[in-house]
């Protein structure tokens, strides 16, 4: 199943309501983490067309809203990251 690392910006709607339809639409997915503030990395079977489509549909995204959907590998590193995302992180990410 593929993994996508999900970033957006929400310009000018940026009410705690967007961020939430937002966020409650990658915490559907089969696992995820959100190491950063507004970026994901999500585990689901959609493709990256889908996610993107999934999260328009949720109508906290409009059209000056910037969203960046990538498949990953699950190579790489990472530092500075709280818990519990750096206990996910260092499950999951293959620091090699």
């Amino acid at each position: 199943m593929p993994w996508y690392v999900v970033s957006y910006d929400l310009r000018g709607n940026e009410s705690q309501e967007a961020y939430i339809r937002v966020g409650n639409a990658l915490r559907s997915a089969v696992d995820w983490c959100k190491p950063l503030l507004s970026h994901w990395i999500i585990e689901t079977p959609l493709s990256a067309n889908e996610v993107l489509a999934t999260l328009l549909r949720v109508g906290a995204i409009d059209d000056d809203d910037g969203i960046v959907v990538l498949e990953t590998t699950m190579r790489g590193q990472f530092r500075r990251i709280q818990s519990p995302a750096v206990e996910w992180l260092r499950e999951r990410v293959h620091t090699g």
